[in-house]
């Protein structure tokens, strides 16, 4: 009897250490499951992905706009009416050759 009382002790602290792994692989499991749907359910919000993409090309360019001036502005809208007038002209004179 001596020994089968020995070995039971073992044979049931292995089986809470496997009960212990298995639990732990169970909750390791669902954390990633958990990650994988976060994941996809990002992906599939196409409106806040496109705001995002959007955001981020734009951010730039409003820092360069917040520091220019109103003159600043005036001065590339005329220059921009400039060049659109001399290549309206440019293109008339190529044309009646």
């Amino acid at each position: 009897m001596t020994s089968s009382s020995s070995v039971e002790p073992t044979a049931h602290a292995a089986s809470s250490d496997a009960e212990q792994q298995l639990r732990q692989e169970i909750e390791q499991t669902r954390e990633q499951i958990g990650d994988t749907v976060e994941a996809l359910t990002a992906k599939a919000d196409v409106k806040a992905r496109a705001q995002a993409w959007l955001d981020a090309r734009s951010a730039p360019l409003r820092g360069r706009l917040a520091g220019t001036t109103v003159q600043d502005r005036q001065q590339a809208a005329a220059a921009a009416g400039i060049t659109l007038i001399a290549g309206y002209l440019v293109t008339r004179i190529w044309r009646r050759r």
